[in-house]
């Protein structure tokens, strides 16, 4: 992603255009694009949505001793309250990127390991 946004001379990772950011609107139906495409191939059996993917990383870093602090600020659950806006002050960024390279180290760990289908809604 930073070949291509850097192809592109564009600053943001996640962009449609290489002009701006990519808004949650187009990521979403990108994202249900992709799942048909996925079910039409045979590589899914079920829909998808963005969603029940981040459910799944939330759940899955859960499951691996990721603290819930780390857990919202790596998936920015618009944090609130006077700790947030006023005394820490912290970017998280070396724990966001433990956690970032410990949930790829999980997803490409073994080869042919059984896949959970996500739960959604049926085609």
């Amino acid at each position: 992603m930073i070949e291509r946004a850097q192809a592109l001379g564009c600053e943001w990772i996640f962009t449609s255009n290489g002009v701006v950011p990519i808004v949650p609107d187009t990521l979403s139906a990108t994202g249900s694009e992709i799942a048909n495409e996925m079910l039409k191939a045979g590589e899914g059996r079920v829909l998808f949505i963005l969603s029940d993917i981040r459910r799944t990383v939330e759940t899955l870093l859960a499951g691996r001793g990721i603290s819930r602090e780390v857990r919202v600020q790596l998936q920015s659950h618009g944090l609130s309250g006077v700790q947030v806006r006023h005394y820490d002050k912290h970017d998280y960024r070396d724990e966001k990127r433990r956690v970032l390279e410990s949930l790829a180290a999980l997803l490409f760990a073994i080869p042919g390991k059984k896949v959970v289908p996500l739960h959604s809604q049926v085609a």
